[in-house]
């Protein structure tokens, strides 16, 4: 209804100047919303860090289709039958966060973004101990592993203070 609204005086009295008037209008709200566009993280909490902000419409219904594409159940393999919309959309975020490839990204200091993970190889072989992020928040094994089926691994080798030996 909004939409309609907005070009109601075309349907009664088209104007040559309706399409330019309306996309100058649509680009100002753009530009607006492209000054206006956030987002913002929380601490962790009880393993999970809450987000929110605000993303231009387009970036917005960009992201919406993308998360539906991944989030729509699929017949005879979704074990999960029990999760709320909000909670496969939320699912669907974290695929989508792990797949996006790296390789494209802007490149800071030398490499794309990069998660470093800090785990002793005997207790990642051995599959019991956390592994801790470079933020200083920790992760469990199984997450340390399931990430290097995934993705790739860079090793280094430190000694006793910390200082790479060898990469």
């Amino acid at each position: 209804l909004r939409r309609r609204v907005l070009r109601v005086a075309d349907l009664y009295a088209p104007r040559p100047e309706a399409d330019a008037d309306e996309n100058r209008r649509l680009r100002r709200q753009e530009v607006l919303a492209w000054q206006n566009t956030e987002l913002w993280m929380g601490q962790p909490r009880n393993g999970l860090v809450a987000f929110g902000g605000k993303l231009p419409t387009l970036q917005a219904e960009l992201l919406k289709n993308q998360l539906g594409a991944i989030a729509a159940p699929r017949r005879n393999h979704d074990t999960d039958h029990d999760l709320t919309h909000s909670q496969r959309l939320g699912r669907a975020f974290c695929h989508w966060i792990e797949k996006i490839p790296t390789d494209g990204l802007p490149v800071t200091g030398g490499t794309p973004a990069t998660l470093t993970v800090n785990v002793d190889f005997d207790q990642l072989t051995r599959q019991v101990a956390p592994a801790t992020l470079a933020t200083g928040d920790r992760i469990s094994a199984s997450e340390v592993r399931r990430l290097a089926c995934t993705t790739g691994i860079l090793p280094r080798v430190l000694d006793g203070t910390s200082q790479v030996l060898d990469q």
